[in-house]
């Protein structure tokens, strides 16, 4: 096991390294002329002299083989930068950040896996039923309506209609849970599909079978025998998508007013904030091999099966 973790963590080093090439060169290419936003904050007029003193105090007047390097060399030292709007340090924008982006993913990550969880077992083990209809209608809603037009009928329902929650979000935890719910059902298709699917192969099997001649009783041998086995793939699929809901919120996070990396990132982009946009999108590709990492400590140790290599 502990072979197991060390060879996960040494594959990581040229993992990142090819994240923070992608990172900058996406962000670099993407952006714009950040200079010309810069100067034109600073001194009210983008005229060439200004620009090119921006660039200067900057460093955009090197060629980017030099200001990746340049880059690379303080992010090794954990420093991501300054904003170009807030002149504050990128890490503290991204701290600040990150706490609520978190609360809305657990949460989110937490309603989609037992909705899922749920759905799924009760659609396998009754098929044809209203439960099985209802999860597959639920599936394909989930996978045809886009996340945020299902927010914006959550938050006409329950924010001007109903009134009951604030319009406006804020990062107390008793207004998560309608973000959250956005966030996490519109991610439940294809775990219903893959858990049901899941525990029907499961199911036909033979060690349930004979489970159920030794005269084990059919909660247990569904949830000691056939879950276990059945919930497996889902955990991969769970960190990938954790992942890409702390990277994707941005969306859900701009309908709600919810004050997390997704809507600090929005703001990079519109004000060609290079160094936070380059801050949020290599803390989200590390987050997500991080989560990937624990997923696979954590397949190994559910399913001792599975060879170290």
């Amino acid at each position: 096991m502990l072979r197991f973790i060390i060879k996960r963590i040494l594959l990581l080093f040229p993992i990142l390294l090819i994240v923070t090439i992608a990172t900058f060169a996406l962000s670099t290419i993407s952006a714009g002329d950040s200079a010309s936003i810069v100067a034109r904050a600073e001194a009210g007029v983008a005229s060439k002299q200004a620009v090119d003193i921006v660039k200067e105090e900057l460093g955009l007047d090197r060629s980017y083989s030099q200001q990746y390097v340049h880059w690379l060399e303080k992010v090794i030292q954990f420093d991501l930068g300054t904003s170009y709007k807030t002149k504050r340090p990128v890490s503290d924008e991204l701290m600040e950040r990150f706490p609520a982006t978190l609360m809305l993913t657990v949460c989110a990550a937490g309603i989609m896996f037992a909705v899922s969880l749920i759905l799924g077992v009760l659609a396998a083990l009754r098929p044809n039923s209203i439960i099985d209809g209802a999860a597959k209608i639920l599936s394909f809603a989930t996978v045809s309506v886009p996340p945020f037009l299902f927010g914006l009928l959550l938050l006409y329902l329950f924010g001007v209609h109903l009134k009951i929650v604030a319009v406006v979000g804020s990062p107390e935890t008793k207004n998560v849970w309608l973000p959250a719910i956005t966030l996490g059902i519109s991610h439940c298709g294809p775990f219903i599909m893959l858990i049901k699917s899941n525990m029907l192969d499961v199911m036909g099997k033979g060690y349930i079978k004979a489970a159920r001649a030794r005269g084990v009783s059919e909660p247990m041998v569904v949830i000691n025998h056939a879950l276990r086995n059945a919930i497996l793939p889902a955990l991969t699929k769970l960190g990938v998508t954790f992942g890409s809901m702390i990277g994707g919120s941005a969306v859900i996070e701009s309908i709600f007013s919810w004050p997390g990396l997704g809507q600090l990132a929005l703001n990079a982009i519109y004000n060609k904030d290079i160094p936070v946009l380059q801050g949020f999108m290599l803390l989200a590709a590390t987050l997500i091999i991080l989560i990937n990492l624990l997923v696979d400590i954590i397949y190994k140790a559910v399913d001792t099966r599975i060879k170290i290599t």
